[in-house]
């Protein structure tokens, strides 16, 4: 079994009943039960109150709940003690004595926490798909098939919303407070990003984000656990290697020994790491579609769970495992409006920023890189269907959009709001609640100072990852030396000089026969292809098939099975790659049955 759960039932009229099974705590008010969970849930007894903490908060530098437990001693409320956390976690407070029960998370509720007060008592779960199905089995779920609309299009949910209408997702930065006096819970926020910038240049800048991503890489190693890296051959990776004040265990996992491989060997040789390459299996997700619709809750996509199964090869030399998302979002503008500069007719490496429009949802909900492109949203739609759910999801990328107007935000600082808010969101963390199944996974680019920095930087910082660059060329100049496996030039360079290298040698290859690297195909890098995970996998396949007779599908209401069974027909004959678009179908499919 790839799961792992964490589940509340809190009654504050007490009501419980304490003897039920496999509780991490239990009395007439609340029972806490976790199973499977890494790091394990721990339950302690202070000044009067429980204190159970999952996740892996920071408090003064430590990575130590001894630590974190003398800051709830000094703090002078709850807030503040959150505030003065770092890391990612998911703390429960509660005081007996007055029967009130509070949950903090972290600024980037790193770990998804999802809520709902039934007849007064909260119910809660880290997985929502688990949570929904124990609603749906006491007849209490009530399906919003617009977010489920919404997830097709931009593969994420944006804001606390989920598909369930009275259920809600744990707004990141948050306490929730719920007592014997509370109809409903109270949920306050701690912190707010600010956008008040004093312009500094990039060498600043960049030694700060060094010394932050030093910081973050120690807190993180503090506690002395086995700790192996996820390292491919870009830079987010081999960010936390350059930081890290021991070298972790290196792994690196492609179908084969191709180009990423080959890269991240290099580096991990330039720090003097170990390096274990795992072969990625072709048949990964029919052994494991269910497991990771449990662990997304079906609200981000299956076939992002990259690493489940894993354990058997990462389990015997770590027990922690770092991976370094966030960095290309926080400080490369891996999803500003932007486009390549073009020399000559071919797209160069680095880019030049977009211009906004006065509709900044509309350009958004057309722009943003990680809608769904590769099919049209509306080809499987109901055609009186189409205009309401595109105001639907209009409306909730207009309420994100508000949210960041009042803190200040304006133009790109404002599009770029939209996917750092409520960051576990977003369609890639799969890949580290795929890694918890089996080990402790950490995320040292979600930390206070390194947020922080991420909005303090203008969007012409980001473009070309200007600063990011600078920063990992002070940390570690001989593993940017190494080339990047995106593009097959040392990682050293800016992004123009790295256009220039390439067109060079683009030049010299055809007039001079020399042997210049190309940029690689997609089959040289770690990630197969969604199309991939369709037609390596027999199960996916018959479930891709199956999609136009799905009762449940066509209980939502909005898909046309017509429509729906042309997209199939039409990805089996090769006509039209449809994958991305059926594997997000499917997660649907699965969270539903």
């Amino acid at each position: 079994m790839n799961r792992y759960r964490l589940t509340l039932r809190f009654d504050p009229s007490g009501g419980l009943d304490p003897a039920a099974g496999g509780t991490a705590y239990a009395d007439r008010r609340l029972r806490l039960t976790a199973e499977g969970l890494r790091p394990a849930l721990r339950v302690h007894q202070a000044a009067g109150r429980v204190v159970a903490i999952a996740g892996n908060p920071i408090a003064a530098g430590r990575r130590d709940d001894t630590h974190v437990l003398a800051a709830l001693e000094a703090a002078p409320d709850l807030a503040a003690f959150a505030g003065a956390l770092d890391g990612s976690f998911l703390i429960f407070v509660y005081d007996p004595a007055v029967g009130e029960l509070a949950i903090l998370n972290d600024r980037f509720a790193a770990l998804a926490f999802y809520w709902r007060v039934v007849d007064g008592v909260l119910w809660a779960a880290l997985s929502f798909k688990q949570l929904f199905d124990e609603l749906r089995a006491a007849g209490r779920a009530r399906l919003e098939p617009e977010a489920m609309f919404e997830f097709l299009y931009f593969r994420r949910l944006f804001g606390c919303r989920t598909y369930e209408r009275d259920t809600r997702f744990l707004d990141s930065a948050s306490v929730l407070r719920f007592g014997p006096d509370d109809r409903e819970p109270r949920v306050e926020k701690y912190w707010r990003p600010g956008y008040a910038r004093t312009p500094q240049p990039a060498p600043r800048l960049a030694g700060e984000l060094a010394e932050a991503l030093r910081g973050t890489v120690a807190a993180h190693m503090s506690d002395g656990a086995r700790t192996g890296l996820m390292l491919s051959g870009g830079l987010d990776s081999r960010a936390i290697l350059a930081a890290a004040p021991d070298s972790p265990v290196c792994f690196t996992t492609c179908l084969t020994r191709n180009n990423e491989y080959e890269v991240a060997r290099q580096v991990a040789a330039a720090a003097g790491a170990e390096h274990v390459f795992i072969e990625r299996p072709r048949r990964l997700y029919d052994q494991v579609v269910d497991d990771a619709v449990f662990l997304t809750g079906g609200q981000q996509v299956y076939n992002e769970c990259q690493f489940l199964g894993y354990g058997p090869q990462v389990a015997p030399k770590a027990e922690v495992v770092f991976l370094g998302l966030g960095l290309d979002v926080f400080f490369g503008g891996l999803y500003l409006p932007k486009a390549p500069v073009r020399w000559f007719g071919r797209p160069a490496l680095h880019y030049r920023l977009a211009p906004l429009g006065p509709d900044l949802a509309g350009d958004f909900m057309t722009g943003v890189s990680y809608r769904l492109k590769t099919s049209d949203p509306f080809s499987v739609v109901r055609d009186d269907r189409r205009r309401q759910l595109e105001e639907a999801a209009r409306a909730a990328v207009e309420a994100v959009l508000a949210r960041g107007r009042a803190l200040g935000a304006q133009g790109y600082d404002l599009w770029e709001y939209m996917h750092l808010e409520n960051f576990s969101r977003h369609y890639s963390l799969p890949m580290a609640a795929s890694i918890r199944s089996f080990a402790d996974c950490r995320l040292p680019a979600f930390a206070n100072a390194v947020f922080d920095l991420a909005f303090r930087l203008t969007a012409r910082h980001k473009t070309n990852g200007e600063v990011y660059r600078r920063a990992l060329n002070m940390l570690a100049p001989a593993l940017m030396a190494v080339r990047n496996a995106n593009t097959n030039v040392a990682a050293r360079h800016s992004l123009p000089v790295q256009s220039l290298i390439k067109a060079v040698g683009f030049a010299g290859n055809r007039l001079l026969g020399t042997r210049f690297r190309p940029s690689p195909p997609h089959w040289q890098r770690s990630w197969p292809l969604a199309a991939d995970a369709i037609a390596d996998n027999p199960n996916i396949k018959a479930m891709v098939e199956a999609l136009p007779g799905s009762e449940r599908l066509a209980d939502l209401g909005f898909l046309d099975p017509d429509k729906l069974r042309a997209v199939v027909d039409a990805h089996a004959r090769g006509a039209h790659d449809h994958a991305v678009l059926l594997n997000l179908l499917v997660t649907l499919d699965r969270f539903l049955a």
